[in-house]
C-alpha cells in the first residue's frame, strides 16, 4: 500500500503561514536573526556574552503573544483538517514529556521561577486542538518523545502502518515553543543559545560550517498528514509526496552522538534505500540534521560519505534547514519536511546559510544560500538523535 503526504505546514522563524514560509526561502531570509521572529517583529538580538549573564528580556512580550502563536497554528491545522472526512491516529512529537511543569520546576532555578507561568504545557496545545475540532476527541493518540529525531521517527511509524494496511491516514503534530529563549535548556550546556565570544549574527556558524560552535535554540510548530490512495479519493486530497521508506537505526549506548565513523547512518541509509529497491544514485538532494555541533556534523559527514559514492560533478547536496533557523528540537524534522514540500512545490532553491567555509566532503557538497540547485525527484530527510538515534525517510517529489 502506498503512503503519501497530503498537507503540511508550520509555524517558525521563516514564517507564520505557508505563503510567508515560500516567501521567506525564496528571499533568503535569515530567520535566526530576529529574536522575536515567531512574533512577527524585525528586532536583532543583543549578545551580551554568556548565557549565564543574559538578563529577562522581553518577558510581557512573551507572556501576551505564547497563546496567539499557539492559536494561529491550532487555527491553520483546523483549516486544513476541517474538511476531512476521517483521521483515524494522531500522532504527537512533544520534548517534554507527559509533565512539562514538573521538567520545568526541576531544571530552572529558584530565581527563575516567576518564568513558569510563561511555559506552555505541550499537552495543552493537543487538548486545545480538540476543543476546536470536536472530531479529534475519539482518535486514539500517540505521543513520541525522541528529541530531535520525533518527527521522522513519527512519519516512518505512519508510513508503515499505512504500508501495513493498518491504517488508511495519520496526521502527525510537533510543538516545541520554549517558555523563553534565554532560561529553557540552561542547564543543558549542549543546548546552549549563546556561544561565547560571539558578538552578531554575522558571527554565527551553524551547520556543515568548518567554523561551526555549536547548537542554537528556536522555536517551530508543524503538523503533516499521511494517507493512502483510499483516504486521498475519500479526502479528495493532493498528494506533494510519495514516502518511499523510512528507517530508524540506533547503537543503543550513546549518550549524545552515534559513531564516529557515521556507521549507524550509513546503515539507516543502506536500509532506506534496500526497502525502497533504490540505489544511491537515485538519490539527489538530502535534507540533513545538520545541528551545527563539531561532533554530531562529524558523524553525519562520515556516514553519508560511506553510503555515498559520486564522481565529482555528481556529488549530492546537503541542505539543513538549521542554518537557517536554529534547532527546535521534537519539532526541527517535521518543520524541515514542511519546507520540502514547499521546495517541491515551488521549485524554491534554498542552500546552505554560511557566513564562512563549508565542510569539503568527496561524494557530497554543502551548496550555498545563492547556489541554484536542480529540480529534486528523490530526496532523503535526515534526523539525528540523542542516544546515537537516527531517523530517514525517502520522498518522492510529485511535483514535477
Amino acid at each position: 500500500m502506498n503512503s503519501f503526504i497530503t498537507r503540511t505546514g508550520s509555524v517558525s522563524g521563516l514564517g507564520r503561514s505557508p505563503q510567508e514560509l515560500v516567501i521567506s526561502l525564496k528571499n533568503k531570509v535569515h530567520g535566526l536573526s530576529r529574536l522575536n521572529s515567531l512574533l512577527g517583529e524585525d528586532q536583532p538580538i543583543q549578545f551580551v556574552g554568556q548565557i549565564t549573564n543574559t538578563p529577562p528580556l522581553k518577558v510581557d512580550c512573551y507572556r501576551e503573544n505564547f497563546k496567539k502563536i499557539k492559536t494561529e497554528l491550532i487555527h491553520d491545522l483546523v483549516l486544513q483538517i476541517g474538511s476531512l472526512e476521517k483521521i483515524e491516529l494522531i500522532i504527537f512529537c512533544n520534548n517534554s514529556g507527559p509533565n512539562p511543569e514538573t521538567y520545568l520546576t526541576r531544571t530552572l532555578d529558584k530565581s527563575s521561577a516567576f518564568l513558569s507561568d510563561l511555559h506552555i504545557n505541550n499537552i495543552d496545545f493537543l487538548n486545545e486542538l480538540k476543543l476546536q475540532q470536536p472530531q479529534l476527541h475519539s482518535i486514539p493518540t500517540l505521543q513520541i518523545v525522541n528529541t530531535c529525531a520525533s518527527g521522522t521517527a513519527a512519519l516512518t511509524m505512519a508510513h508503515r502502518m499505512v504500508q501495513n494496511h493498518q491504517l488508511n491516514n495519520c496526521l502527525v503534530i510537533s510543538y516545541e515553543l520554549t517558555n523563553h529563549l534565554f532560561y529553557n535548556y540552561n542547564h543543558f550546556l549542549a543546548l546552549s543559545v549563546l556561544n561565547t565570544g560571539i558578538n552578531s549574527w554575522n558571527e554565527l556558524e551553524l551547520s556543515f560550517s568548518k567554523k561551526r560552535k555549536g547548537f542554537v535554540k528556536a522555536d517551530s510548530l508543524a503538523f503533516a498528514f499521511v494517507e493512502n490512495d483510499s483516504s486521498i479519493s475519500q479526502n479528495k486530497s493532493v498528494p506533494l509526496a510519495q514516502i518511499l521508506a523510512g528507517a530508524v537505526t540506533s547503537d543503543c549506548h550513546s549518550i549524545s552522538e552515534g559513531l564516529e565513523s557515521g556507521a549507524e547512518v550509513a546503515r539507516m541509509f543502506k536500509s532506506m534505500a534496500i526497502a525502497a529497491g533504490l540505489e544511491q544514485a537515485d538519490i539527489d538532494y538530502v535534507s540533513a540534521h545538520g545541528s551545527g555541533t563539531k561532533a554530531n556534523d562529524k558523524v553525519e559527514i562520515e556516514g553519508m560519505e560511506a553510503f555515498f559514492h559520486r564522481k565529482a560533478n555528481e556529488k549530492v547536496p546537503v541542505v539543513s534547514m538549521k542554518s537557517w533557523v536554529g534547532h527546535s528540537l521534537s519539532s526541527a524534522a517535521l518543520f524541515e519536511v514542511d519546507c520540502l514540500m514547499k521546495i517541491f512545490q515551488h521549485k524554491v532553491s534554498v542552500g546552505n546559510y554560511f557566513n564562512n567555509d563549508p565542510e569539503l566532503a568527496q561524494n557530497i557538497y554543502f551548496p550555498t544560500k545563492d547556489e541554484i540547485l536542480p529540480n529534486i525527484n528523490i530526496a532523503a530527510k535526515m534526523s539525528y538523535g540523542f542516544g546515537g538515534y537516527n531517523a530517514g525517510l525517502l520522498l518522492r517529489n510529485l511535483n514535477n
